[in-house]
């Protein structure tokens, strides 16, 4: 079923008041995309830095190696702390799983893998609305973009570490790629 062209109109359709909401929560989106796509890619490093440090620690060459009657005289350097290394290694290897389990990389991970997703997708959209501001429906899909905006919101605000450095950073990387996509001069004179 094709959708009927909506006319276009010789002004846009959104006032300027509406125009600049639409600009901040396309901008508000992209950074959002942008930023929880770098947590999710950090909190999947922490977990393949917990996961392999105790797979290091716990394997069975380890084991084997400390056990073997013969190791502290083919690696005399490490002789005087292998009993300390018998019980320590075991330790760190639980701590480490202990603290992978206890931060949840994976999860963190996920969630902030679909949010990114979700962000993204509100970005695009509102770069459609952009460009369809001259089409009388451009009111009724900027208000289903700020009702958009409301659901994705809710759950990333609530168990998401709020990192404001990384923030204002993701910030004006996005206002510098939209303005590229628009052609708009950031004053910069880059």
């Amino acid at each position: 079923m094709a959708s009927n062209p909506q006319p276009v109109l010789s002004v846009p359709a959104l006032s300027e008041l509406q125009q600049a909401q639409l600009w901040d929560l396309w901008i508000a989106a992209a950074t959002r995309s942008l930023y929880f796509s770098i947590l999710a890619n950090k909190f999947s490093k922490w977990q393949n830095f917990t996961q392999g440090a105790a797979i290091v620690m716990s394997g069975s060459a380890c084991a084997a190696l400390l056990l073997d009657p013969h190791a502290s005289v083919m690696m005399p350097l490490i002789a005087p702390f292998l009993p300390y290394m018998k019980f320590g290694l075991p330790i760190t290897s639980a701590i480490l799983n202990a603290v992978g389990f206890g931060k949840q990389y994976t999860k963190r991970s996920f969630e902030c893998s679909e949010l990114y997703q979700k962000w993204g997708r509100l970005a695009q959209e509102c770069q459609r609305v952009w460009g369809d501001m001259y089409t009388q429906d451009a009111l009724d899909k900027l208000n289903k973009l700020l009702e958009k905006e409301l659901e994705i919101s809710g759950p990333s605000t609530r168990s998401m570490p709020n990192r404001r450095g990384l923030m204002v950073n993701c910030q004006n990387e996005a206002t510098q790629t939209i303005q590229h996509i628009l052609g708009v001069d950031d004053g910069t004179g880059d």
